[in-house]
């Protein structure tokens, strides 16, 4: 099972290495494997029940970190849990600050392990950040 974008559950298939899904690796790096995504908005509460509220969720997803935010804008919106992502390669770093702060987290991550001599966030590959919440911009659910 996957978390991703999809509204129904999807049946997809990448390339994996060492029992990694990695949505950037190319047809020689290792063999396809089948799997179940969904959205975690239509997940959570088949999974959770009635105690669903999330505080903090971490994303590390080879790649597919975008799409796996598009897939809880209902659960960011609703509970504004603290988001940790690790940053892969060929993640658009234009949309990932864009697509954060739509769900109304502040545009800047907060490096968990800065690069040697650098402070501000840079989307490094391979490079964890934490998002939180902007509380200057009013959500509320179902917006």
């Amino acid at each position: 099972m996957a978390l991703g974008s999809t509204p129904q559950l999807a049946i997809d298939s990448l390339y994996s290495v060492r029992g990694m899904i990695d949505s950037t690796l190319q047809d020689s790096a290792g063999f396809k494997k089948t799997f179940v995504a969904s959205r975690l908005d239509r997940l959570l509460q088949k999974i959770a029940g009635s105690d669903s509220r999330i505080d903090g969720i971490k994303i590390d997803v080879q790649g597919m970190e975008l799409h796996v935010l598009e897939g809880m804008t209902e659960i960011a919106k609703s509970y504004r849990p603290k988001v940790l992502i690790e940053v892969h390669k060929g993640v658009s770093r234009p949309r990932l600050p864009d697509l954060i702060a739509s769900l109304g987290y502040n545009l800047c991550g907060t490096a968990v392990a800065p690069l040697p001599g650098k402070s501000d966030p840079l989307y490094a590959d391979d490079r964890t950040y934490l998002f939180t919440v902007d509380h200057a911009v009013p959500i509320t659910p179902g917006s």
